[in-house]
């Protein structure tokens, strides 16, 4: 069952200050994020799509769903080291 346009509104602007929180509790600019995507050849995501992710204002594609799980498992990895 969809949600409200106001409750998809709610639940963005949440994840987004989970990531938001995420990122500075791990010293992340979005500026890093980025330049991650950049030297590991990924579609994302992107300086524009952290800003409007963490504003709440992100409509995610499928592709940005993958390219934050790609970042992810390459941070676990190098986390584990």
């Amino acid at each position: 069952m969809a949600g409200s346009d106001q409750q998809i509104k709610e639940y963005r602007q949440e994840f987004g200050k989970a990531f938001l929180n995420w990122r500075k509790s791990n010293n992340l600019a979005q500026q890093n994020i980025h330049d991650w995507s950049k030297a590991f050849g990924s579609s994302g995501p992107h300086n524009s799509q952290v800003k409007f992710l963490e504003d709440g204002d992100l409509d995610p594609k499928l592709g940005f769903w993958f390219a934050l799980e790609e970042m992810n498992q390459e941070l676990a990895k190098n986390y584990e080291k």
